[in-house]
């Protein structure tokens, strides 16, 4: 554990320089301009219960998979132009470095997300404009970061394995998939439809922005929802263990 900790807190020093400060907090505050330009679309203006639910439709949708996409890519950065040789060339177990990167990348999650809730609940409260629910939207927090971890090891490992074109496309092409899944009988087993149909319930919005519908299947937080809940998070174990296994393969070119 103490030779992992020192490699997260290198991981953390380079990236101090990097774009990760950057995209971590502006892709929140990009979600918060595109949620109030959509509202001013609305019928009704550009009230706060909408644009607070567009804040969290956008995250999860669209912007959330983008972050972490170009999250992965930013770190995996300088070590991929070289080909590993800066990581394999360290007298320890390269695949530590595979399970420090996934942690400073699932750091800079925590992070955006947690601004998101800010936005979304947090901040409209104080000014008492209303928003989400301290308690639905931590709740919605939680199964953001949760179901979308699985796409850092994803992200990273097919930067390193294919390049940086490849970690981008992967993240956007599989929750494409996840947004034509989500109203599909089996959406609980596509990992990528998860952050929208988990937080669907919390939030009372459907995948597609528009309110819950009483008949809708998804409106309640039930065993389909639990078990889309355990496959991500088992997926995110999963793809960091065989992350960190085939870094440790690599030998030095």
């Amino acid at each position: 554990m103490r030779v992992l900790g020192a490699a997260i807190r290198a991981e953390l020093l380079k990236s101090r320089h990097s774009a990760l400060p950057w995209l971590g907090l502006g892709m929140p505050v990009l979600d918060l301009v595109l949620a109030f330009l959509l509202s001013l679309l609305m019928p009704a203006g550009p009230g706060t219960e909408v644009m607070v639910s567009e804040i969290w439709n956008w995250w999860g949708s669209i912007l959330q998979p983008a972050l972490l996409a170009l999250l992965a890519v930013t770190v995996m950065g300088e070590d991929t132009r070289q080909r590993l040789r800066s990581l394999l060339l360290l007298p320890r177990d390269p695949g530590l470095a595979f399970l420090a990167k996934t942690a400073v990348v699932l750091l800079w999650s925590v992070v955006s997300n947690l601004v998101v809730f800010l936005l979304a609940s947090v901040l409209p409260g104080m000014l008492g404009l209303g928003g989400t629910p301290l308690q639905a939207g931590f709740a919605a927090f939680m199964l953001n970061l949760a179901t979308s971890a699985w796409l850092i090891p994803l992200g990273l490992l097919g930067t390193a394995a294919v390049g940086p074109i490849f970690g981008m496309a992967l993240p956007f092409f599989l929750e494409y998939v996840g947004s034509m899944a989500w109203d599909s009988p089996i959406w609980w087993l596509v990992p990528s439809a998860s952050s929208l149909t988990t937080t669907a319930p919390v939030l009372g919005v459907l995948p597609n922005g528009l309110p819950m519908r009483a008949e809708s299947p998804l409106g309640v937080f039930g065993v389909q929802s639990a078990l889309s809940l355990v496959i991500s998070v088992s997926l995110f174990l999963v793809l960091t263990v065989l992350g960190s296994r085939w870094f440790s393969k690599r030998e030095t070119v």
